[in-house]
């Protein structure tokens, strides 16, 4: 609702959200993480696109998502 109210996205005639990029097309091949961890550690292919992260830092980084949504 904020992108809609800032005029920085529309909802189309299915619903989905959709926003103008302007010159930033497709997606950040290397802004992509996972928690390594036992159970995904051989589940995922670990090239440059798919980086580990540490537990500790995504869960401060949900925790600071969290309080976003929460404040807005």
């Amino acid at each position: 609702m904020i992108t809609i109210r800032r005029n920085e996205a529309n909802i189309v005639s299915t619903g989905a959200l959709t926003a103008e990029t302007g010159k930033h097309t497709g997606r950040s091949p290397r802004d992509k993480f996972f928690v390594r961890e036992p159970t995904s550690q051989d589940a995922i292919w670990w090239h440059p696109g798919n980086q580990p992260i540490a537990s500790a830092k995504f869960d401060q980084l949900l925790a600071r998502m969290e309080e976003f949504c929460d404040a807005h």
